[in-house]
């Protein structure tokens, strides 16, 4: 069943008194780990105020938040997945009135009350947007509401934050003309840290993300008879944490499927081949899972009688000083690892092999100039 929560910020006139004391508020729910992504496709200047907002909290707390450039609407039911929190702008709350002084609302659905599945943003359409840090709705301003520090206070919202007005807090339930609170304050990030701790969310994994782009996919056969195949690995840096996961194909379908869902613990991998005898198509796949996880394809290019003549590796993450790359040793596959040093010193590199029982079972260190 569907436990719908609304969140507001209203726009009143308040006063914050300093208190010597932490008194942040929490609903009661937060997400099973503490990341998730964000679908947002609002154009500009929207997009980059957004995600300064969520690196306003990435930065200062343990909380990750991935931006998703896609479109979702935020009253989409998540008994139907897969599950995305979206962010528009609108003119109703889900077809609802939005109330008097409302100037966005956030949803989230949870499970069994205490466990997040989902949240959405909607920002009123009946107020003038615009983007700054400096004193709220004076001088050049006047009039006008700063979307980038209201966005922070509805992800506050989205984590578990409830409203605060003992102390100052961007999380305080309404905000004044002249005020110059656009982050997170000391409360609002201890309230975060009592949620999901203070270390950080995934550890030793600098690669793992909720969230992977993978601009090409390709399956199916050629005119000459030769085929490509395409392969997603997936492996899970917390030992705790399950992660649920959808990977979904842009462009083209694979045996008329599109869309592939699973689940897997904490330490837990997957391998996902996907082939056909389709004709050749090509386009881009994303993965989007409830935890960060570690991810690459594997692209495979058969000849018309079945030799595979080529294969490589691809990561979706960025460089980074450590990578987990996944190995697959069927059909007498095997892997190359390609390093480019971009730096101006020699810097030593090891590459270190474990089965598939977590036994190291070689290792070796290199240096490049």
């Amino acid at each position: 069943m569907r436990k719908l929560v609304l969140f507001v910020l209203i726009l009143a006139s308040a006063a914050s008194v300093l208190q010597p004391a932490l008194a942040y508020v929490l609903t009661g729910a937060k997400w099973p780990s503490p990341a998730t992504s964000m679908y947002v496709s609002l154009g500009a200047p929207w997009d980059d105020a957004f995600i300064t907002a969520m690196n306003r909290w990435n930065q200062s707390t343990p909380f990750q938040f991935a931006f998703a450039p896609q479109s979702w609407d935020p009253c989409s039911n998540p008994n139907n997945p897969p599950r995305h929190n979206g962010v528009k702008f609108s003119d109703t709350l889900c077809g609802d009135s939005f109330g008097n002084s409302t100037l966005a609302v956030t949803e989230t659905w949870t499970m069994g009350g205490s466990t997040i599945v989902q949240a959405g943003i909607l920002f009123n359409t009946k107020y003038t947007w615009d983007v700054y840090d400096g004193p709220w709705g004076t001088g050049t301003y006047a009039g006008k509401s700063d979307f980038r520090r209201v966005a922070v206070h509805e992800l506050g919202h989205v984590m578990g934050l409830d409203h605060e007005d003992s102390v100052p807090a961007i999380m305080a339930t309404a905000v004044s003309t002249g005020s110059v609170i656009v982050a997170p304050q000391p409360d609002d990030i201890a309230g975060i840290n009592a949620m999901y701790g203070s270390g950080t969310p995934v550890p030793g994994s600098p690669t793992a993300n909720t969230y992977h782009v993978f601009p090409q996919f390709a399956d199916g056969r050629a005119g000459d008879g030769s085929y490509y195949r395409t392969t997603l690995m997936v492996s899970n840096p917390s030992s705790t944490a399950a992660s649920n996961c959808t990977f979904q194909l842009y462009g083209l379908t694979v045996n008329g499927q599109g869309t592939y869902t699973f689940t897997f613990a904490g330490s837990g991998w997957t391998i996902l081949p996907i082939n056909s005898d389709q004709t050749l198509q090509s386009g881009y796949a994303t993965l989007q899972c409830s935890a960060p996880v570690e991810a690459q394809l594997l692209y495979s290019f058969y000849s018309a009688a079945g030799t595979k003549v080529s294969e490589a590796t691809v990561f979706s993450s960025p460089p980074a000083g450590m990578l987990q790359v996944l190995g697959d040793n069927r059909g007498g596959s095997q892997i190359a690892i390609a390093i480019a040093n971009d730096s101006n010193a020699a810097t030593p590199y090891t590459i270190t092999a474990f089965d598939n029982a977590g036994n190291q079972v070689g290792s070796v260190t290199r240096t490049l100039s």
